[in-house]
């Protein structure tokens, strides 16, 4: 966790709030990748151990075109089949709601191709029971909020919706976004059909 990311922070607060355990990882250095010497892995942010998630039972009904699950509990890179005992491996990603402001623009979540080879490869190292992550923390800066205004959460003078999408679904609905960048992203649309908020999450 990077003390100076206000999203992070406010992330970290939130889960404290709720009394659950949240381990912040130290992201100053990137790990060399053992199998690809000329890549190094992006460290994720924070731990969550095992504990009960309600929305990943809908989560592991979703199906791609080929009718396969996108995210199971007892196939894939997780290894279990009780979801209360995967260990997510959090990224988070802050975003303004809405960002612009001549020109407003919601629920922006692009994220870097370099932030999805890493969380796959830290999936593949850490082993069975280990899923990545991508939490939005969007900062909500206008009228129209992501969630009902009683579920924002203050944190130092700013307010805050969070949003979960596990990264074997977003792998799988993502699309090239800026090639310059090297970022992807999901359609509004699918993002908030297949993303959970923090209430159905915890």
């Amino acid at each position: 966790m990077k003390k100076n990311n206000h999203y992070e922070r406010a992330f970290e607060a939130y889960v404290r709030s709720l009394g659950r355990p949240c381990l912040a990882m130290n992201e100053q250095y990137r790990s060399l990748d053992g199998e690809a010497e000329d890549f190094t892995l992006k460290g994720f942010d924070f731990i969550l151990p095992p504990h009960m998630v309600s929305a990943s039972g809908s989560w592991s009904s979703l199906e791609t075109e080929q009718q396969a699950p996108f995210f199971s509990v007892s196939e894939g890179s997780s290894g279990v089949e009780d979801v209360s005992q995967i260990t997510w491996l959090v990224d988070i990603k802050g975003r303004r709601f809405p960002t612009g402001t001549r020109h407003p623009q919601y629920w922006k979540n692009w994220v870097g191709s370099d932030d999805i080879q890493s969380l796959s490869r830290w999936e593949s190292i850490l082993g069975a029971g280990f899923c990545g992550l991508f939490v939005f923390v969007y900062d909500v800066c206008g009228t129209l909020y992501p969630v009902p205004e009683e579920q924002l959460f203050s944190f130092a003078g700013r307010q805050y919706a969070f949003f979960m999408i596990p990264l074997s679904i977003y792998r799988d609905l993502c699309r090239p976004l800026s090639v310059q960048w090297n970022t992807v992203t999901m359609s509004t649309k699918l993002f908030r059909q297949y993303s959970v908020s923090a209430d159905e999450f915890f």
